[in-house]
């Protein structure tokens, strides 16, 4: 999956993580705040739950809650 990657963008503050998280179907956001971009890959992520993948889903989920402990 894509999304730990853009989690990693978010970390590192990376200026690509807007366009990251709109290639993955969200909205472009340059200005957002890492909150905002850590929501919006929570929120793309449960939608791949329909995919039957809940172990992945669920691990997504446990990264980004390190990505949000870490910027905390």
């Amino acid at each position: 999956m894509m999304v730990p990657i853009a989690g990693k963008q978010i970390a590192r503050r990376s200026p690509e993580t807007a366009r990251m998280i709109e290639f993955l179907g969200g909205p472009c956001a340059p200005d957002a705040s890492w909150k905002y971009h850590l929501a919006m890959l929570r929120r793309l992520l449960d939608g791949f739950a329909a995919l039957g993948l809940p172990d992945s889903v669920a691990a997504g989920h446990a990264y980004l809650d390190l990505v949000t402990e870490t910027l905390d």
